[in-house]
């Protein structure tokens, strides 16, 4: 009696254990959000830093503990000093995210075009392209709602002989 059953409950436990397996493959998610954005723009003075938004979109392959996918940005980045200085770009690129509770740190490679905008003798100004290696950290408030609590991002323009390279800091939900 015990061993029948056994075999007839077998089948129901396999089939749960396939079911779990199934969920862990990943399950696809689409973000958007907006930041508040804070640059070094290495160009104009090392002490001047430039504010600006971005907007983000980002479609995510989530297991239990880690995921990837891919994210795209667009940030427009204005001196308020002067509103001829501007840097404006728009990246995409692969991203990687591991969850550990309601905390997603990540890290991504996003790669683009970056336009550069000055008051002063225009010779760098123009379409440039970006690369850059970024990492940030998003907190689940819900099931639907993420916070940024940060993402930093170190950019490397083709600009000139030298390159530019700022660094941007930014955070939103």
């Amino acid at each position: 009696a015990i061993m029948l059953a056994a075999l007839l409950a077998a089948p129901a436990i396999l089939q749960a254990q396939v079911r779990e397996s199934a969920s862990e493959l990943g399950v696809g998610s689409f973000n958007i959000g907006a930041e508040y954005s804070r640059i070094s723009p290495d160009y104009w003075g090392k002490n001047l830093t430039v504010n600006g938004v971005s907007g983000f979109a980002e479609y995510n392959l989530q297991g239990t503990h880690y995921g990837g996918g891919l994210a795209g940005e667009y940030r427009l980045l204005t001196d308020g000093a002067s509103d001829h200085r501007r840097e404006t770009s728009i990246l995409f690129g692969p991203r990687m995210v591991y969850r550990v509770h309601r905390f997603y740190p990540y890290v991504k490679l996003s790669a683009g075009m970056g336009q550069f905008t000055e008051d002063a003798p225009a010779n760098q100004a123009g379409n440039h392209f970006v690369l850059a290696p970024a990492g940030g950290l998003d907190y689940r408030l819900s099931r639907h709602l993420f916070v940024r609590a940060f993402d930093y991002e170190y950019q490397f323009w083709t600009f000139g002989t030298n390159g530019l390279t700022p660094h941007v800091l930014s955070f939103g939900l």
